[in-house]
């Protein structure tokens, strides 16, 4: 009734997280319980969920849009979601990863190390046709 993908997937899941588990309540941590409510996906998957919803219809970003969209996500995601009855707490919060200068000063550097290799390759090639 369980497929060997699903058993293989559960096995991947779960025998790590009682390894963890073992591992904070072994002497060495000294904890009396762990609460395992932290152990999900659920930022990571609300994050991607996020990605895929801004790319529009595109379901699938590909990997230069998943990083434009990374971007802008990072500079733009100051709201805050409360949902009634979910697993999620609330405490989680989104920080700013990056500034907007950041960006612009990075987008800066990269086209000016592009320009440069560009016109060196342009006066190359300019040199060479001239001899």
């Amino acid at each position: 009734f369980v497929s060997k993908n699903t058993i293989k997937a559960l096995r991947v899941t779960i025998k790590p997280i009682i390894e963890f588990v073992e591992l904070l309540l072994s002497p060495t941590h000294a904890l009396r319980y762990v609460l395992t409510a932290k152990f999900n996906q659920d930022c990571l998957e609300r994050f991607l969920g996020i990605i895929r919803s801004a790319g529009g219809g595109q379901n699938k970003p590909t990997a230069s849009s998943f990083l434009q969209l990374f971007g802008m996500m990072s500079l733009y995601y100051p709201t805050k979601t409360v949902l009634r009855g979910c697993n999620v707490d609330g405490q989680e919060k989104m920080e700013m990863l990056t500034s907007y200068t950041y960006w612009l000063i990075k987008r800066f550097k990269d086209n000016k190390k592009t320009n440069k290799t560009l016109k060196n390759y342009m006066k190359d090639i300019l040199l060479t046709n001239i001899k």
